[in-house]
């Protein structure tokens, strides 16, 4: 609500307003990867996670990135419009034998950032 007071006739206006924010919102497909048995110092077959902005603005995103023997490259670039999709291609390269975790970490401006993929595999053998 609004009020304007003056000393003219009638002395107190008021005004209602109403609004509603806006922020992009995030959805990933899937929520994990697992790359199953790899041999040490090989790489895997990429495998994709979809980023979509589910929002009605765009989104802004300030970084992606990988942990552990995995690694990606994406299609996103820094900013992707309301109701539209970008690639995340991962692949896993394990440096030794054993289970092996990691995550992709993707930092925007939506607000529940950053958003994680859990990434899995196991290195088989030795390099």
């Amino acid at each position: 609500m609004l009020t304007v007071a003056e000393d003219a006739p009638g002395g107190e206006h008021t005004v209602s307003l109403t609004g509603e924010g806006t922020m992009p919102a995030v959805s990933l497909s899937p929520k994990g990867l697992e790359f199953g048995t790899q041999k040490v110092g090989t790489t895997s077959a990429s495998q994709v996670v979809t980023l979509t902005n589910t929002g009605v603005v765009p989104l802004s995103i300030e970084g992606i990135a990988t942990s552990g023997d995995f690694a990606q490259r994406n299609d996103c670039g820094g900013s992707l419009a309301a109701g539209t999709s970008c690639t995340i291609s991962v692949t896993f390269a394990p440096t030794a034998g054993g289970d092996q975790a990691g995550a992709l970490t993707i930092s925007d401006d939506a607000a529940d950032s950053p958003q994680l993929v859990s990434l899995k595999g196991e290195g088989r053998g030795r390099r």
